[in-house]
């Protein structure tokens, strides 16, 4: 009794499916025990979150604002430590 050529066929078939769906299954395993790669796509959601937000909510006057007030307390610090140095 051997199987005919369509039987065989089938067979095979069966064969590159199962294979086919064993590979995907794998590859999802390999996926989620990469704790590495896993890591790297949470930092680079909460980059592409942050940037979103950013470029939402950042108005220019707002961080021209923040950047004169870091720079006159950079200048006034400054200028408290060479008065203290010069007596």
């Amino acid at each position: 009794m051997n199987p005919s050529n369509e039987e065989l066929a089938r067979q095979r078939a069966a064969v590159v499916a199962q294979r086919e769906e064993l590979s995907r299954t794998i590859q999802v395993l390999a996926d989620k025990v990469d704790v590495p790669a896993r890591a790297r796509e949470a930092a680079a959601s909460a980059r592409f979150r942050l940037a979103s937000v950013g470029r939402r909510y950042l108005r220019p006057e707002l961080a021209l604002g923040a950047v004169a007030a870091v720079a006159t307390a950079v200048s006034i610090v400054a200028f408290a430590r060479y008065r203290r140095t010069r007596g």
